[in-house]
């Protein structure tokens, strides 16, 4: 499955996307649902709207679930992984205007 053309100059092998799956398979140990949100949103491309009614949710929660693990994945990586920090704010900036 492709990813969002948001995200369509991301290497999928390169170090950082490595650390994201690694962070994103630590938060679903913690939250599953979260990390469900994160990759409707992001990874195909769902708007907030589209994520609610696939996961049968408000679209603020959907919202709160992106916001804390955006939130969660920065602090989690941005130790030592500044190009992360490029990497999830650029991802941020992307869907920012998406609804």
């Amino acid at each position: 499955m492709a990813l969002a053309p948001e995200l369509a100059w991301v290497d999928a092998a390169s170090p950082e996307f490595l650390d994201l799956d690694r962070a994103l398979d630590e938060l679903g140990g913690i939250d599953p649902r979260k990390v469900h949100t994160v990759e409707l949103r992001f990874f195909l491309g769902a708007t907030s709207t589209e994520t609610a009614e696939l996961l049968n949710r408000s679209r603020s929660s959907v919202d709160r679930d992106v916001a804390f693990s955006i939130s969660w994945l920065h602090n989690r990586l941005r130790v030592g992984h500044s190009s992360f920090i490029a990497f999830t704010w650029n991802l941020t900036c992307s869907t920012e205007g998406r609804v």
